[in-house]
């Protein structure tokens, strides 16, 4: 199966560097990003310092923190999301009205006259657009600032959580055979151990697989050859939409009827309309009804154990500053149904990652061999507990949800009921 190749790598089983943009004096402002029309949450939108690349997503209520350099507090804060009108607020407004500041966006609208109809079908547009790749995303190799978030439901119970500040090497575009690099700066992460029972899970090279989502540099997850995807898959043109104040063609894409022996992928492709440049990709794989699927991501199970690919959601996005795209945000979702024997009910597991890039710097350098994340790097052994409320300093990252903080206080006062149990118990010995 094509489809297998540098998607996703997930363990079930039973039971430093300095980073690119060193810490500095920062200012912090914070807010929610809603729907003006239906007030509902938008929640991954793009909340960036405007004409900087320090930028963060919010999370899924559409809540945000953002530390901004004290450099940049007269500048702007632009916020953006497919198919609404880009909102721009200065700094100073935000900063006097944080943290209760709401930021409404308006959905966008569009004059069909403005769009330029090209020539050949939709296969022709995603061809035309790859082959703008290095034209689009750059020759040359680009250091980044990132923010990691992994996190395991059973059920609607978040039983793990782990988060780190990453410093990434984005290897240029132009070599197919570089590689991007990244290491684990700062990292923290929780297990909720009562919700342990006859199956644990753990998620194994997620920093590596949501580096692999990158579209551009990785065409169709690997699966297919460029020169091959219309025999792969069929094109078909979708809605126009607009994406921070840009008008994006919209091509619909899924695996051809007769490809269904291989599991492949369906979703949207967003193109920029003046430069042909890929701005998002939104897809989906064709797991479902597929009890084939779970060699595709399971390494190892208990023996007995049934276990049924739900879902797999993926999503990659790119911003643009001064002619240049770069990856900017990535988040992917894989649900699992697993039945135990003699059970009769069955538990379902959801396993989510994304990376944010919260900025970047055209100073890089190697990282050393021994200090980068690998694909089978799991991040959750990697990092230690929630302890310290200050502990990312004036690194951005992705405003925890309020069931996640939830968790975090409910397993940290738990973690420090064991400690004293343990001190108390080690003194005795004593």
């Amino acid at each position: 199966m094509k489809a297998h190749l540098l998607v996703t790598y997930w363990l079930l089983w039973c039971m430093m560097l300095p980073v690119a943009v060193a810490a500095q004096d920062f200012i912090t402002i914070q807010g929610r990003v809603i729907d003006a029309a239906n007030h509902h949450p938008v929640p991954a939108a793009s909340v960036q310092v405007k004409g900087s690349s320090v930028g963060i997503v919010t999370n899924s209520d559409g809540q945000f923190i953002l530390k901004i350099p004290q450099a940049l507090q007269n500048d702007s804060v632009r916020v953006s999301y497919i198919g609404f009108k880009t909102a721009v607020v200065s700094v100073e407004f935000m900063l006097e009205h944080s943290p209760k500041n709401v930021i409404r966006l308006e959905p966008a609208v569009y004059n069909l006259n403005d769009i330029t109809v090209l020539s050949g079908n939709a296969l022709s547009l995603v061809q035309d657009a790859f082959a703008n790749t290095v034209k689009n995303y750059g020759k040359t190799p680009i250091g980044m600032t990132g923010f990691y978030r992994e996190m395991i439901k059973k059920g609607n119970r978040y039983i793990a959580i782990s988060e780190a500040v990453l410093n990434i090497l984005k290897a240029s575009y132009n070599n197919p055979f570089a590689v991007d690099q990244a290491a684990i700066y700062k990292g923290r992460g929780i297990v909720d151990h009562s919700q342990i029972d006859t199956l644990f899970m753990k998620f194994q090279g997620g920093i590596t697989s949501a580096l692999s989502l990158d579209i551009m540099k990785n065409p169709f997850i690997g699966g297919t050859p460029l020169d091959e995807i219309g025999a792969d898959y069929q094109f078909t043109y979708g809605t126009p939409e607009m994406i921070d104040n840009r008008l994006n063609y919209v091509v619909d894409f899924d695996q051809r009827p007769e490809t269904k022996g291989d599991i492949l992928f369906r979703g949207k492709i967003y193109i920029d309309v003046k430069t042909l440049a890929v701005t998002r990709v939104d897809f989906n794989m064709n797991v479902e009804n597929r009890p084939d699927a779970s060699s595709l991501f399971i390494l190892k199970k208990p023996a007995g154990v049934k276990v049924d690919v739900v879902s797999a959601h993926y999503e990659v996005n790119y911003k643009e500053q001064n002619h240049r795209w770069f990856y900017n945000y990535a988040s992917m979702e894989v649900k699992f149904k697993c039945k135990w024997p003699k059970h009769l009910f069955s538990n379902v597991f959801t396993v989510k990652g994304e990376l944010a890039v919260t900025n970047h710097t055209n100073d890089v350098s190697k990282i050393p061999s021994q200090d980068r994340v690998k694909w089978n790097d799991i991040v959750s052994d990697k990092v230690a507990n929630f302890q310290n409320d200050d502990f990312w300093e004036s690194y951005n990252v992705i405003e925890p949800e309020k069931p996640i903080d939830q968790v975090i206080q409910r397993i940290a006062k738990q973690l420090k009921r064991i400690e004293k149990k343990e001190q108390k118990e080690k003194n005795q010995d004593n």
